[in-house]
């Protein structure tokens, strides 16, 4: 956490004209880091995720991959569903679904090689 502070602090400074860079002031940046350096900001402020995460050391497509995980869970609760029929913009699932064990059994005869004809 606090290399992510140290990551904003330095950031703030340098959008706000404090600390010398080669980029070039944006005006709105400018006013809306001076803002925050003087705790005059009220403003929630967005930061991009891939920033928070090199900060942090976490890895961005992990962190990705988690929340896809979670909303995946969320959606489907019982498993993903082993069809799916779209009729007029709405989906219908199928009844039967496949969870982790069942996909386990039947996907690795899918995978392997066709056997030639004899």
């Amino acid at each position: 956490m606090r290399a992510l502070l140290v990551e904003l602090l330095r950031e703030a400074l340098r959008d706000a004209g404090v600390v010398r860079s080669n980029a070039p002031l944006h005006p709105r940046r400018q006013a809306r880091a001076v803002a925050w350096l003087t705790g005059t900001l009220d403003d929630p402020v967005a930061l991009p995720i891939g920033f928070v995460c090199d900060a942090l050391g976490i890895d961005a497509g992990a962190l990705a991959a988690a929340a896809q995980d979670a909303l995946t869970a969320q959606l489907f609760p019982r498993g993903l569903p082993t069809t799916a029929f779209v009729v007029r913009g709405t989906a219908t699932l199928a009844e039967q679904f496949l969870d982790s064990a069942a996909l386990e059994r039947l996907i690795p005869p899918l995978l392997e090689p066709a056997k030639p004809d004899q």
